[in-house]
């Protein structure tokens, strides 16, 4: 990484800005209130990246594209998370 701060691949946001597991604790607590949904037993602590498994491409960049697309896997994994589409790091 080059300095730039990277977007997370568990949450939106980035990866610095993820929240203390007892802040979600208290979240998921006032979702189930305001939802009628039971509040999990246990918060899900996010997976490092690094654990994460990923498929292979199944296509190449085309040579014209190069330069605004990327294979690498942490710009995989956060271009399309959510089914959001964003412009894949330099």
């Amino acid at each position: 990484m080059d300095g730039q701060r990277r977007r997370s691949h568990w949450a939106w946001g980035y990866e610095d800005e993820l929240a203390p597991a007892a802040q979600l604790r208290g979240i998921t607590e006032l979702v189930a209130a305001a939802t009628g949904f039971s509040a999990p037993a246990e918060v899900e602590e996010p997976v490092p990246f690094e654990r994460a498994r990923l498929a292979e491409p199944r296509i190449a960049v085309p040579r014209r594209l190069v330069g605004i697309c990327s294979q690498q896997p942490h710009d995989r994994a956060v271009t399309y998370s959510a089914g959001v589409t964003r412009q894949a790091s330099p």
